[in-house]
């Protein structure tokens, strides 16, 4: 790509985004300005329905780029089916200045483009920059879709066309995936400071497909250098390599099962195998035994897996050691340590140990650290094994309630949502039912009931009527972060610490933090809020 022009470019439109404060603006300025020519070509991307993205690229570098991005080979995990997602496919097109001045959203996609123009130097540009110069353009859309981008001649990284920095964005610090403008997928690494900028491509841009998924600066890359055409997932496989010794550690990875410094592989037989790297030592450390299936939704553990032959299921955790034998016929995530399973109708709720810690009942609901159990028409919430509300007819009510209300069926669940965030001071909430939120409400009664008891009891007795007292949450679940306590010496302190401070510092069945010091429960009054 010749360079020079596309700057430009860059500078021409950059002067008038300083000066505009909106779309609006823009375009009168735009328009106002006879040095710019209104049939200049824009690219933008166009879906197969002929919608658009509404983008407003300065080159067709650019565009193939972001092709290259949104087109890019995923799956999506469905837990039970993992499947391919289809492709994206854009057409590149060529649209004039004019017709995005004629068109809001268009405009907009300009603007929001020439934010993430950089103030080149003009000078440089026109006296020291050759007429024709070819340079290859890498970009980034990793970060939150913002196009950023640098430029490298085939020998050297171009830096000198920026005002005040060595590259026109800084860049962090190791490894980054980027697209170059023909589409293709590279690494670049930053060997200096965000600002010491001391870049060298470390992987050549000929790939297909490469993807660290935060996993660059463990040095470890996932790459394909041809499109996989495959209807099962298990064939959708890469090559993982070591970005710091160039090894390949595997053939057959799963396609974006790299996760930090683990990864599935797939054999011939389409049996899986869980990988772990010492990113340290720079070499493989653990791999699980084979299963037929593991699923891997990234950044969680345990991993649920299926057995080979008896296809039930287990988990294992992120050393590829088993922490649950396969015996169950279905899986479900963890979530706060619990997993609910279900199985011939009914669901339970297992520990990290595979113990069931709530015998199979007709619905459960995880929320929080609190279960809610249907056993017919009835709900309860549970803390961990325990009943923490007890079994409520909730049908009884909404019919109670739609009688005093005069509410038809379908303005009930909004009824009660609205009540909801008014009463707690939530702006929103995040539930599926009325009987949810009935259950709520009843977690809200029982919550207030205890802190009525807060100034009634000692602190060591009144935190006794909480099942745990290990950490933070626990405070704040009794109404105790940010309380102002009486320490025996007549101090006056607040209940609560402050960072690099933790709950790992203090036994609070014996004391609690006060002002970030560990202050004995039997030296420590209660003061009523001012």
């Amino acid at each position: 790509m010749e360079i020079k022009p596309l700057l430009k470019r860059y500078i021409q439109f950059y002067k008038l985004y300083e000066k505009a404060k909106d779309e609006s603006e823009l375009k009168t300025l735009i328009l106002n300005d006879d040095t710019i020519d209104k049939d200049m070509v824009f690219y933008d991307l166009v879906r197969e329905d002929g919608s658009g993205l509404n983008g407003a690229f300065f080159s067709y570098g650019e565009a193939i780029a972001c092709q290259a991005y949104l087109s890019r080979q995923r799956y999506t995990n469905r837990w039970s089916n993992p499947t391919l997602k289809e492709e994206n496919r854009f057409t590149i097109i060529e649209i004039s200045l004019s017709m995005i001045l004629k068109e809001q959203e268009r405009l907009s996609g300009l603007f929001s483009r020439m934010k993430h123009i950089n103030p080149y130097n003009e000078d440089d540009i026109n006296n020291e920059m050759p007429e024709h110069y070819e340079v290859k353009v890498l970009w980034d859309f990793g970060h939150h879709f913002e196009p950023r981008y640098i430029y490298h001649d085939g020998k050297d990284f171009i830096s000198s066309t920026h005002k005040d920095a060595k590259l026109p964005w800084s860049i962090d610090n190791g490894y980054t995936t980027m697209i170059d403008d023909e589409g293709n997928y590279g690494v670049v690494y930053n060997a200096g400071g965000y600002h010491d900028i001391k870049l060298e491509i470390v992987l050549e841009f000929e790939y297909f497909f490469a993807d660290g998924n935060d996993s660059e600066n463990n040095g470890l890359v996932s790459v394909q250098k041809q499109k996989k055409q495959t209807d099962n997932y298990k064939e959708f496989t890469c090559e993982i390599i070591d970005l710091k010794t160039k090894e390949v550690y595997s053939k057959s990875a799963l396609t974006t099962s790299l996760d930090g410094d683990n990864f599935i592989i797939v054999d011939q037989n389409r049996y899986m195998q869980y990988v772990k790297i010492d990113t340290k030592d720079r070499k493989i450390e653990a791999v699980s035994k084979k299963y037929k299936t593991i699923l891997n939704p990234i950044h969680y553990a345990p991993k649920p897996v299926q057995d080979r032959d008896t296809h039930l299921w287990g988990y294992i955790d992120n050393r590829c050691q088993e922490l649950i034998s396969p015996k169950f016929k279905n899986f479900g995530s963890f979530n706060s340590s619990y997993a609910i399973i279900k199985e011939d109708d009914k669901e339970f709720v297992i520990d990290l140990k595979g113990d069931v810690i709530i015998e199979p009942k007709d619905e459960i609901i995880h929320y929080d650290e609190l279960f809610f159990i249907r056993v017919d028409k009835k709900w309860a919430v549970y803390k961990g094994s325990k009943i923490y509300i007890d079994f409520i007819d909730t049908q009884k009510k909404i019919e109670k309630l739609k009688k005093e209300k005069n509410l038809k069926d379908e303005e009930l669940f909004e009824y009660l949502k609205k009540s909801y965030c008014t009463q707690t001071g939530y702006m929103w909430l995040n539930a599926n039912t009325p009987e949810e939120i009935l259950l709520r409400f009843a977690i809200v009664g029982k919550k207030r009931e205890l802190h009525k008891r807060m100034h009634q009891l000692p602190l060591k007795e009144y935190i006794k009527l909480y099942d745990t007292f290990t950490t933070d949450k626990d405070l704040r679940e009794a109404g105790l972060w940010g309380k102002k306590v009486k320490i025996k010496d007549a101090k006056v302190g607040n209940i609560g610490w402050n960072y690099p401070a933790s709950a790992s510092l203090y036994d609070m069945s014996k004391e609690l933090p006060v002002d970030g010091f560990g202050v004995a429960l039997e030296e420590l009054e209660l003061l009523k809020d001012d």
